[in-house]
């Protein structure tokens, strides 16, 4: 019955490692940008390209459209430093 019993436990001990190592090995270290582009009277400006490029090795790293309320968004970036610009009809640098 002991060997029964630690035959279990250890099942139960790999089993649970086993589910630790799926959970940490899913972590990502990401972040957002999240943002309005707005023009001189502080409207939302809508189809607006959005190129965030990596200050550091200088490379464009996504581009985007604004929403009909100039709101723009990029989800999982990789952790680091962005340049944010837009162009489009109506917006000045």
């Amino acid at each position: 019955m002991r060997h029964h019993l630690q035959f279990l436990f250890s099942a139960f001990v790999l089993v649970l490692c086993f589910s630790f190592s799926q959970v940490a090995s899913a972590q990502e270290i990401t972040g957002s940008i999240i943002g309005t582009v707005k023009d001189a009277n502080g409207a939302g400006v809508p189809n607006t390209t959005v190129t965030i490029t990596d200050s550091e090795k200088k490379i464009v790293i996504r581009t985007t459209q604004t929403n009909v309320d100039g709101i723009y968004s990029e989800p999982h970036l990789p952790v680091g430093r962005y340049e944010v610009l837009s162009e489009g009809s109506g917006i000045k640098q």
